[in-house]
């Protein structure tokens, strides 16, 4: 569907100039002038009031335009449903942490099942990029950590509050005295315990980073970083290995050779799943969002 003659009339009203619309549309001037001028003749109308180098549109030229750009947006609208068709039956899914990944390598077996067509094409990524995505359309779902939800409207769900602990090594002077306390300890107790320790972080610019950060300044603490990495399993083998203490997701933790410490207050992040806010939820999409929501991880 050509609508590039369309484009032509438009340009010039917003311009209001031959000149200036011939420039943006990369043709000559006397190519443009000849084309309105055939234009009106063929609808029996002036289009434009030529005024002292202006063009303003006349009543009939706006209803040129208004029809010209009715016809514009049934084009784009047409071309959009084109493409959501050939791509029916694959899913874009994000994906931020290896938890993620778990949970979709567990669902994906019931998602063929349901809808044996679907293809999912999984990309992983840091969780500020993913939103990026899904922003651009690049993305059509996505299941991440985050800080907050307050970027979102109603295309979120939340799965859980991931809980975040203090990955200490087992044979640490605090573990060996505490051992009757229950693992929960209060910011007061971190500071005198743990404040002047090396500490194992998350990469800059991951929602662990931005987390572990939030409680170093709750706590007020100039923490030293030792080491950085972008894997919490990496951070642990860091922390069995002696080289310092890591906030870690409560779930790593279990049958590692780590004492983990929950703070209290607790220090948590957003498990959801999003969606872009113009996807269209089918069949497959809505099977997919609900296999997430009910995986184990999330009871």
């Amino acid at each position: 569907m050509d609508v590039k003659y369309l484009e032509y009339v438009l340009e010039t009203a917003k311009q209001k100039s031959i000149t200036r619309a011939a420039e943006v549309l990369y043709i000559s001037q006397s190519a443009l002038s000849q084309y309105i001028q055939r234009l009106e003749q063929d609808v029996g109308a002036p289009l434009f009031v030529r005024n002292r180098g202006e063009m303003t549109l006349t009543a009939a030229g706006e209803l040129y335009i208004e029809a010209a750009q009715s016809v514009i947006s049934i084009r784009e609208q047409l071309y959009a449903n084109i493409a959501a068709l050939r791509d029916a039956g694959r899913i874009r899914l994000g994906v931020s942490s290896a938890w993620g990944i778990g949970v979709v390598a567990d669902i994906l077996p019931e998602l063929r099942r349901l809808c044996p067509g679907v293809r999912v094409q999984i990309t992983q990524n840091k969780h500020r990029r993913l939103v990026q995505q899904l922003g651009d359309g690049e993305l059509d779902i996505i299941l991440t950590a985050a800080n907050t939800v307050a970027g979102f409207k109603e295309n979120y769900r939340l799965l859980r509050m991931e809980q975040l602990v203090l990955a200490t090594p087992a044979a640490h002077h605090y573990n060996l005295s505490h051992a009757a306390c229950g693992h929960v300890m209060t910011d007061a107790e971190f500071v005198e315990a743990f404040g002047k320790e090396p500490f194992v972080c998350a990469e800059e610019g991951s929602t662990m980073r931005a987390a572990e950060q939030a409680y170093f300044d709750r706590v007020k603490i100039h923490p030293k970083v030792v080491c950085e990495v972008n894997d919490n399993l990496a951070a642990l083998q860091m922390v069995e290995g002696g080289v310092g203490v890591a906030f870690v997701p409560a779930d790593y933790v279990k049958g590692r050779g780590v004492v983990a410490w929950q703070p209290n207050p607790p220090l948590q992040r957003f498990d959801i799943t999003a969606w872009r806010e113009d996807l269209k939820i089918g069949k497959a999409e809505k099977a997919l969002m609900g296999l997430i929501e009910g995986h184990r991880l999330f009871k």
